[in-house]
This record gives structure tokens, C-alpha cells and sequence, in this order.
């Protein structure tokens, strides 16, 4: 990157509100842990972890614009860090919570062509929140049970 889009980014940057600020700094720091405890202790340890260090506040309602914004600065903070979907998902997921409100964590499979593409996304409030939206075809979630996945097949 250039030295003057990062001129532009911390024009931007400073522009935000302190809270956004702030949301964004906590993104790039979490990002950068959950690929660091992904690649070393899996993903599934990452999640438990994080969970039980998550101390829930009072839920409060959050509503889906303002967790759409909490989408475009943690998107923003995966362009610096290189976070990617599952990353970018767990940590939207765990802000949510840190605010008190729960949001569920979606992986899904699509076909391109002769391949599958896997994907992770949050939803919150019954609305896909992320690239999961704009996608022009969509990602079908695994099931959340076992139970769930053969009721379908029946």
C-alpha cells in the first residue's frame, strides 16, 4: 500500500466516531489473536475459549443497522490483518455478545462448478449480516444439529 492511501485510511480512520474508533482497534487486535489461536490450537478450542472468557453484559437491544456497521469495521480491519470469513465471523459474533446480544454462527457450502465453497457468517435478528448478503448465490447453512441434518434428508 502506498503512502498516501495510508494517508486516506487514518484521514478516514480519525473521521470515525471514538466509539467506531475504538470497535475497529478491538477488530484488528481480535482478528490478529483468532488467526494466531486458529492456526495453533483449532477452531473449535478458539470458540470455547473465547466464549468463557466472554463475560455476557446486560442484553440490550442492538439493532440490524447497527450491527451491519459493526459488519463494515470489522470487514474493515480483516483488510488490514487478512482475517478471513470464519475469522471475521467469530469476531463479529463474540462483539455481539460482548454487547449482550446473541448472534448465531452460520457455516455453509455452495457449487461452483465441479467444486463446493465453504463460507461462515453471523446472523442476528433472523438477517444473514455480511458478504453472506451480498452474495448473487446463496450459501446453504449446515444444519445446527445432527438431528436437524437427518430430519431434512427424510
Amino acid at each position: 500500500m502506498g503512502l498516501w492511501m495510508w494517508r486516506i485510511s487514518w484521514q478516514k480512520f480519525w473521521r470515525l466516531p471514538a466509539g467506531e474508533r475504538r470497535t475497529l482497534l478491538a477488530a484488528v487486535a481480535m482478528l490478529a489473536l483468532v488467526r494466531l489461536a486458529m492456526a495453533s490450537a483449532g477452531v473449535g478450542r478458539t470458540q470455547r475459549l473465547a466464549t468463557r472468557l466472554l463475560r455476557r453484559r446486560p442484553v440490550r437491544p442492538v439493532s440490524v443497522q447497527e450491527a451491519m456497521r459493526l459488519v463494515r469495521l470489522i470487514e474493515a480491519a480483516a483488510r488490514l490483518t487478512g482475517g478471513r470469513c470464519l475469522a471475521r465471523a467469530l469476531v463479529l459474533l463474540w462483539i455481539l455478545r460482548w454487547r449482550g446480544a446473541e448472534g448465531v454462527l452460520r457455516v455453509g457450502v455452495r457449487r461452483h462448478g465441479e467444486e463446493l465453497e465453504a463460507h461462515a457468517w453471523v446472523e442476528y435478528g433472523g438477517v444473514a449480516l455480511g458478504e453472506a448478503v451480498r452474495e448473487a448465490e446463496p450459501f446453504v447453512p449446515f444444519a445446527a444439529n445432527l438431528a436437524e441434518a437427518m430430519g431434512r434428508m427424510r
